[in-house]
């Protein structure tokens, strides 16, 4: 979920062209628990009441979560099932992931592929192996009239209150907004950090939009991309050769703990890293992705004491205030002795401008160190190339 410091929404994350993830050698070390039951039976009456419109959703909405080449998790955001095996959610949820996860609404999860991908519209298809859970039907978003009564679903905040069942939140349609040529369902239906990629729903359970960002510093100012826009990306997708056949359905995961999943660390006994460990710039990955988000607090936990030592989190903070996004171009670890590490990276900041946005690359190194098994970005050298 995007939350954003400034007047105007818009994507809060430009990603790079969208990557094929790889199969993962094995099961993820931090995977959510297996959701509750989901009833059997589905409302079949022309006219919905929001509960019946509730559980309709239930059956299609899915979490989608990223892990490290390690299985660790690095965090989540919500899918739509389309059937056939594929999941739409957005591209920030999956920007930069080693591999990417789903966990439909019957409990099965499975590795799952980045099929196509529009960073424009901040909207990325997934393929997973399972072709027989329900899927969501795309409603028409321009035929909403105002006030009218929308639900959103997703899995906010799953740290904190863990991801055994989805939330389902109410609001109404408040209007659409064309932001940097992306039309937006604008809504008060709550929303927060998880529900990224998830549905907003009429209140027939359609789907009239993927859920995107909110305004941050504001009461009810949420968006959701178009269902029209939606339709013109799975328009594009369905035109395009997917790049792997359906793969057999993979053998029955073990039940994972029902506690919030974390990010799990290392024990203080590994080994020393060697230069080809992406530890360190797993690390330096993942606090960018959490800016991106605008998810300071979680990026703030990434940084050292050298660093939190010089450096106070309000100043710090307000130094992001005009980002939307930030990509990482490249990383890499570049020395590694002991708990201490160098990575050298190259990333792209968008920033809101007076004419709209501008980008700037900066270039690297960030000096880790290793506490408690967790890499964290201590000693900054960034300066500004373009």
């Amino acid at each position: 979920m995007l939350v954003l410091g400034i007047a105007a929404a818009a994507c809060s994350s430009s990603p790079p062209t969208a990557t094929v993830a790889a199969e993962p050698a094995a099961t993820a070390t931090a995977v959510p628990p297996t959701a509750s039951p989901v009833p059997t039976v589905v409302p079949t009456a022309t006219v919905f009441s929001l509960a019946d419109a509730a559980e309709l959703m239930k059956r299609y909405t899915t979490l989608v979560w990223i892990t490290d080449s390690r299985g660790r998790l690095l965090g989540n955001g919500t899918g739509v099932s389309l059937g056939a095996g594929k999941v739409l959610t957005n591209y920030h949820v999956v920007e930069g992931a080693r591999e990417v996860w789903v966990r439909f609404a019957d409990g099965r999860r499975d590795s799952v592929d980045v099929v196509h991908a529009d960073p424009r519209r901040d909207l990325a298809l997934l393929q997973a192996s399972f072709v027989d859970e329900p899927a969501a039907e795309i409603g028409d978003s321009r035929s909403l009239r105002l006030a009218e009564s929308l639900l959103a679903a997703g899995y906010p905040r799953m740290e904190a209150i863990g991801a055994q069942d989805i939330t389902i939140t109410r609001g109404i349609f408040s209007g659409l907004k064309d932001a940097d040529g992306v039309w937006h369902v604008q809504t008060d239906a709550p929303v927060n950090p998880g529900n990224s990629g998830g549905p907003l729903a009429d209140s027939q359970g359609r789907v009239i939009g993927i859920v995107r960002l909110k305004i941050r510093n504001a009461e009810g100012l949420n968006f959701a991309i178009a269902s029209d826009e939606v339709q013109a990306f799975l328009n594009t997708a369905a035109t395009k050769p997917e790049p792997l056949a359906l793969r057999p359905a993979p053998p029955a995961v073990a039940p994972a703990p029902t506690s919030p999943p974390v990010a799990q660390r290392a024990p203080t006994s590994s080994p020393t890293p060697s230069l080809a460990s992406d530890g360190p710039t797993d690390a330096v990955r993942a606090f960018y992705g959490a800016i991106s988000a605008h998810n300071l607090e979680a990026a703030w936990a990434l940084l050292g004491p050298s660093f939190r030592a010089k450096n106070k989190y309000d100043g710090w903070a307000k130094g992001f205030a005009t980002t939307r996004a930030v990509r990482v171009s490249s990383a890499r670890t570049t020395s590694a002795s002991g708990d201490a590490a160098v990575v050298e990276f190259t990333i792209v900041a968008t920033d809101a401008a007076a004419s709209g946005t501008v980008d700037k690359t900066f270039q690297g190194t960030w000096t880790l160190k290793r506490i408690d098994g967790a890499w964290k970005l201590d000693v900054p050298s960034i300066r500004q190339v373009s």
